[in-house]
């Protein structure tokens, strides 16, 4: 990238894609490395209760669980603040095509990297026909909802950027009524799914909203305070009523808030007092704009529904040290390093393709 290009880049909100993708991963850690949301409401007994160690373990764990949950949000925020500004729809297409394509490569690299560890046992027709059609298969829901976002983002914007300001404040105000969702209660039971492309346009709203209007510092300049010790509160009421209060034979869980009010607020809250503050210069900067074109990979390498098992249960396993005072260095310790082989492996691919893709294009020109 020019030096020109970096200038005009607020690197803020680079850094904030870095920082969210890093959530991401952490919370991987907890809740499909320690909790397994995967399979099902099943709660074992992981040993949490068991002594002073894993108790204050639960609660570090249950406290970062619900501090990472806003990295989806955050990343979506960033889209919408980049995308509010109107682009055509060829535009649209052509980064869905290129991210479907990027998919669909790390979809069949997975299943013959699954295959070849696991002496074929991974490898299926259904599988091959997932990592083919992903979206269709839901192999990545993030993916599923993020691709038809990227679809719509050109019709959003357009429709966002005609909207007075006072209308589109009316519009964000019935896009929460009807995604508002706290434990049941609220329309976003109804409307929420699988994948929920509604509220995630909701989300996106949000973050061009800030791009339009700004954001008023003095509204938000606390919400780095609020976020933390709001989830402080909470996780510290999860965590002892649930070694202290659950009936007997319930072991304790990592709680989750993915999709939910008090989730949404705490990622705007963030991202609003990540853009207010003082835009400088930076070396952190810099390398998180060049790191920025690869921060996609690391979701959908770490995260492919057949290399997560490999990843967490084979490979670090978090849950042989929930006894252990170092479990919460250990995760974020861990989470770094899978952050920085998958950045690795997307450079790598991206890298290879340009070249073979200017190689192809040179031999046409001749």
């Amino acid at each position: 990238m020019s030096n020109a290009a970096t200038n005009n880049r607020n690197s803020r909100i680079d850094i904030l894609r870095v920082v969210s993708m890093y959530m991401i991963v952490t919370c991987h850690f907890i809740y499909h490395g320690i909790r397994n949301v995967t399979e099902g409401d099943t709660f074992p007994d992981l040993g949490f209760s068991a002594s002073l160690t894993g108790g204050i373990n639960f609660f570090l764990c249950q406290l970062l669980g619900y501090l990472t949950n806003i990295g989806p949000n955050l990343f979506i925020l960033i889209t919408g603040y980049f995308l509010i500004k109107p682009r055509n729809f060829r535009y649209a297409t052509q980064k869905a095509l290129h991210l479907w394509l990027v998919i669909v490569f790390y979809g069949l690299t997975s299943l013959l990297v699954a295959s070849l560890l696991t002496n074929g046992k991974a490898f299926s027709y259904q599988e091959l026909l997932d990592s083919i059609l992903p979206i269709w298969s839901r192999q990545y829901w993030f993916m599923s909802m993020y691709i038809p976002l990227l679809l719509l983002s050109p019709f959003l914007a357009t429709g966002a950027s005609a909207l007075e300001k006072r209308d589109y404040q009316w519009l964000l105000l019935v896009l929460f009524i009807l995604n508002f969702s706290i434990s049941g209660i609220g329309y976003g039971a109804i409307f929420l799914g699988p994948v929920p492309l509604p509220f995630y346009i909701f989300v996106f709203l949000i973050g061009g909203y800030f791009r339009l209007y700004g954001c008023q510092t003095r509204f938000f300049k606390y919400g780095i305070y609020i976020y933390f010790f709001g989830y402080l509160a909470l996780a510290a009421a999860a965590t002892v009523a649930q070694l202290h209060y659950t009936p007997a034979g319930t072991f304790p869980h990592i709680k989750g808030m993915a999709n939910n009010s008090i989730t949404l607020f705490m990622s705007v809250l963030f991202f609003a007092w990540t853009i207010s503050l003082p835009q400088k210069e930076t070396r952190l900067g810099q390398w998180a704009i060049n790191m920025s074109p690869y921060i996609l990979g690391v979701y959908l390498i770490h995260d492919n529904p057949l290399i997560r098992p490999l990843l967490w249960n084979n490979l670090i396993h978090p849950k042989e040290y929930i006894q252990q005072p170092f479990l919460i260095p250990y995760c974020l310790a861990t989470s770094i390093v899978v952050f920085a082989v998958c950045i690795g492996i997307e450079w790598l691919r991206a890298t290879l393709s340009g070249f073979i893709s200017a190689h192809i294009t040179k031999g046409h020109v001749k």
